[in-house]
C-alpha cells in the first residue's frame, strides 16, 4: 500500500492529526545516523571532516579499544 500519510489517533480513537511518510523517513534516518556515529564512537556535533591530529584526540580512547 502506497500511502501519502496516515491519521495519528489516541488510544479512544479520536483523531489528532496526520503524518507523511517523509516526516517518518526522517525520523528513521535521523535515527539510524545517530546509531552510526554511536557505533563508530562519533557524536553528533563532532565535525567529521576535521584534521587528523584534532579527530585523533577526541577519539583516542575509542580507537585505543579497538586497536
Amino acid at each position: 500500500m502506497n500511502l501519502v500519510s496516515s491519521a495519528v489517533v489516541d488510544a479512544g480513537g479520536q483523531l489528532l492529526g496526520r503524518i507523511t511518510d517523509d516526516d517518518v523517513l526522517d525520523v528513521l534516518r535521523g535515527q539510524a545516523e545517530r546509531s552510526q556515529f554511536a557505533n563508530t564512537g562519533l557524536e553528533e556535533e563532532t565535525d567529521t571532516f576535521a584534521p587528523l591530529l584534532v579527530a585523533g584526540r577526541q577519539r583516542a580512547l575509542w580507537l585505543g579499544v579497538n586497536l
